[in-house]
């Protein structure tokens, strides 16, 4: 049984991968001196493992991870966490998510600017959250910087 359980894990994790343009989009806006923070669920083997293999650990300033941290989204505290350990005023963040309740609602309740990654078209009517604005793939966020 514990086999099984390490077979489906590694084939679970040989799935995950990175939105289109992710790398192109974290170069160019390192390039215009941003600095940038990962939030993260999951165990920080796990989480830390995914930045390693997709080699993009290096483009963040600040990572924060659930098992890390103690607490992880949707738990306000670590939003909390974040603004305390950066010192940036949550008016000078931007939160970019896409998940609405994970990612765009919490950081929204403590007036970060919420950027929120629509990649499968959903209709906002159905969550009665409205992110700030909305894109439809993450190297949109190249036109907001440059």
């Amino acid at each position: 049984m514990e086999n099984l359980a390490d077979d489906y894990t590694r084939i679970h994790e040989q799935l995950y991968h990175l939105f289109d343009g992710v790398v192109e989009t974290l170069v160019r806006i390192k390039r215009n001196k941003i600095k940038l923070a990962i939030m993260t669920n999951g165990t920080s083997e796990g989480q830390r493992g995914k930045l390693r293999r997709f080699n993009i650990e290096k483009f963040f300033d600040y990572i924060y991870i659930e098992d890390e941290v103690g607490y992880g989204k949707p738990d306000m505290k670590i939003y909390e966490y974040m603004l305390q350990e950066t010192k940036v005023e949550s008016n000078k963040i931007v939160m970019v998510g896409d998940n609405l309740i994970w990612d765009i609602e919490p950081a929204q309740k403590l007036d970060i600017y919420t950027l929120w990654i629509n990649t499968k078209n959903l209709s906002l009517e159905n969550y009665g959250i409205k992110p700030d604005r909305t894109i439809q793939k993450i190297s949109d966020i190249i036109e907001l910087i440059e």
